[in-house]
Parts: structure tokens; sequence; C-alpha cells
């Protein structure tokens, strides 16, 4: 607790109260990794965007003699906005404060409505820039659907352990009932068939997403794509041409050329390209698997953003990044036919290794002698929370507010799906 002013001991009580219960409500903060913001002045210098670093990724060499291998590995990183900030902002008229329990209702309300503002940037991170996607042609059914989404990301050679997944509570219902219709209730089946609740299936640490992103299914049909060699060549920064400066490069994501017969590209439409397969992340091996893609914006009818790149080797002048951070087999033909996997309305059930999906907390620069009474407590994770006052003479109303600052990123959208039902 730190900066108290004038604050009463009624609303210093209900801020602790808020506080306390705040950080068990942030399920998805929990899931992420949270980086601590080295400083407000690295902040505000950098436009309150830090550059944090991807997992790094190197090519392997055969034989004895390594004479001409020795190559300088690019190594990529993915902004991060750290400028969200939400806030509950009211008005007290000072009879209500007779009422002593009015603060912590404030408190207990604002404590809600913050956590899910929390939760839902965070979700919207996993749920629209995840690149691997898992298209299911009926109901959730249980263990088989999150072990074909685990299959899906071991194949990819994405990392094995701290995968997090949250299913929509339709999910979660069928999920429960598949546990509980067995008939020895022992252990986690007897807590599915009691709560509703599984805790891990195949390796995944599942949780209850009671509010997920609602996603539409795509109007796009005839969709090819429309230009030949489409491919991204990963690099750690790019210079400008007049002045000479260096700035960093987001390799996440790139500008892709098609055509389509009619329909509406939209944010979050997930497709394959023919003839344009998966490979192994480590040993780069074809999986056999068409590589997925997701829409994050749209800039025309033929032209659209999409996570990831599309990262090829499969010419003789591949680069040395490009062969450490190739994705796919083979670069697309143009004409090459998109097919969409969103072909129905549907909630998004995420699945995401917990390094990749990233929390920075950020802080404010209040102070009393501004003018208002001000306090703010930190949350073991590194989100400070706080709280603000200001008298109106006016009416001798209060005008009060609960506030967090923070950035969200998917550090690397390959690391993280997604798994639609009812696709069939």
């Amino acid at each position: 607790m730190a900066g108290t002013g004038k604050l009463t001991k009624q609303e210093i009580v209900a801020f602790d109260d808020m506080v306390e219960g705040f950080e068990e409500a942030l399920v998805y903060t929990q899931a992420a990794k949270v980086y601590p913001l080295p400083s407000g002045r690295v902040a505000l210098r950098g436009n309150d965007t830090i550059w944090r670093p991807m997992p790094k990724q190197i090519i392997s060499q055969e034989g004895l003699n390594q004479k001409g291998n020795f190559v300088t590995p690019t190594e990529l990183a993915a902004p991060v906005s750290v400028d969200r900030n939400r806030s509950v902002p009211f008005s007290v008229h000072p009879s209500e404060l007779r009422d002593e329990s009015a603060m912590k209702e404030w408190g207990d309300s604002a404590k809600i409505t913050l956590a899910s503002k929390v939760n839902d940037a965070l979700r919207r991170e996993a749920a629209f820039y995840s690149s691997i996607v898992d298209v299911r042609a009926g109901a959730p059914t249980g263990f088989r659907d999150v072990a074909t989404m685990k299959a899906k990301l071991d194949r990819l050679g994405v990392r094995g352990t701290n995968r997090m997944g949250f299913y929509s509570s339709t999910a979660m219902i069928d999920m429960a009932d598949n546990l509980a219709s067995r008939q020895n209730l022992i252990g986690k089946t007897a807590t599915a068939y009691e709560e509703a609740y599984v805790n891990r299936i195949a390796g995944v640490s599942i949780h209850e997403d009671d509010s997920p992103v609602w996603l539409s299914a795509s109007t796009v049909t005839g969709a090819t794509i429309a230009a030949a060699n489409q491919r991204h060549i990963p690099t750690a920064t790019k210079k400008n041409e007049v002045n000479g400066n260096q700035t960093n490069v987001d390799n996440r994501s790139m500008m892709l050329t098609v055509a389509k017969t009619s329909g509406t590209w939209k944010v979050g439409d997930a497709f394959t390209i023919a003839g344009v397969y998966a490979v192994h992340d480590k040993n780069k091996t074809n999986t056999g698997d068409l590589k997925t893609f997701r829409v994050i914006g749209v800039e025309s009818d033929s032209r659209i953003e999409v996570v990831p790149a599309i990262v090829a080797a499969n010419h003789p002048a591949a680069t040395a990044s490009e062969q450490a951070y190739q994705n796919v087999s083979d670069t697309p033909a143009n004409g090459a036919a998109i097919t969409m996997l969103n072909k129905r309305d549907t909630a998004v059930n995420t699945l995401f290794v917990k390094d990749a999906l990233e929390i920075v907390p950020s802080t404010l620069g209040l102070d009393p002698r501004d003018g208002w009474y001000t306090t703010k407590a930190r949350l073991s994770n590194g989100l400070e929370v706080y709280y603000s006052r200001q008298g109106d003479i006016d009416d001798l109303s209060i005008k009060c507010r609960y506030d967090v600052v923070f950035g969200t990123a998917l550090l690397n959208p390959e690391m993280g799906g997604i798994q639609l039902f009812e696709q069939g």
C-alpha cells in the first residue's frame, strides 16, 4: 500500500478487500507469462511499446567439417503495446457513504469488471492470433478432442510443457459428461461428475472459459492465391533508407495477395492453402497436415494480413533465417485453392504454451499533490491496481475510479491453437 493521502478508513478497507480477491479472478493471467516492465521510463521512451524476444531457432548441419556454415542466428522479437488502461469510474453522493458497505460493494463490482477486461484482453490474443486450427465435425466428446489437439501440436514440434487450454462452458459440460459416464466414479472422474470441472486432459491444463470469443462463419467462397512466390524472409531489423536507422521487425505476420468469388474477408477467419503443408519446427520434415492460417487484418478484398508469415526454404537462394524458421513445405502456387475452415458460427476454444501468451503490467504516475487522493496495490503477478478519489464542490459528490494498465501479446502464433466444434 502506498500514498494513502486523505482517503477515509472506509475507502481503504474497501480497497484492501477489493485487491484481496482481484488476483483470484484473473484466470487467464494465471495461465499466461508475466513480464515485469523494467521501468515506466522505458515504456514512456518507447511510446509504450516494448519488444519481447520470440523463441530462437537455429539450423543444424551434418559432418565434421563445418567451414562456411558459421552464421549469425537471426533473433526475432514481437512488439507488446503496454497501453491498455482499463478503468471503472463512478460517482458517489455523501449520503451513500453513511452505509458502511457501500464502498465495499462498489469495490467488489470494480473487481469483477476489471478482472473481466484483463482476462478478455488475453483471451482475444489467444483466440485471434493463434494460428494452429483444429476443426471438429460434431459436438465436444472430451479426451479425444484435447488429445487430437495435443497430437497436432506434437507433430509441429511445439513445446510440450506448460500447455494451457480454455474451453467454453458448453464444451466443458460435454467433456465432464464424458468422464462422468464411466462406471467407476473415482478421482478426477468423480470431480467431473460433481462439479463439471476437468483439471488435466492429455497433458494439457484445462480451464473453463465462461465468456469465450464467438467466431462467425466465413462468407468467403472461391478463394485462391493471386500472386506467385509469396513468402516472408525473417529478419530482426530493417534499415530506414532515408536516415539509416535500424528498426525492429514484427515477423509474426505478412500480407497475402488473394482472390475470391464472393463474400467478405474478416479478422478471425481460418484457412488452408492447397499444397502448403506444415513442417516440424525442429527437423523441418513434412507433417502431412496442411498449414493453417488466420486472418488478423483486412486491407482490401485482395490483400489480407495473416499469421503465421509463410517461411519456405524450397528455393536455391534460401537464407539461413529461412532455413531456421521454415514453417511450410512449399511456397503457395499462384492460383492455389484456399479452403475456409470456420464454416459455422461457434465459440473459440484455445490451447497455447504458457510462455507464448504474455501480459506486461504497467504503471500510472499518480500523485495526491495533483488534486486527488489515491492509493495503489501491487499484486503478486506485478499488476498494479489504483484507486483514486476527487470531490466536487458543486454538489458534494465524490468521483471515484479504479484503474489497471497493462499490455498483452501472443509472442508466437505457432505456439497457440484454436479448436472449433460443430463444423461438419
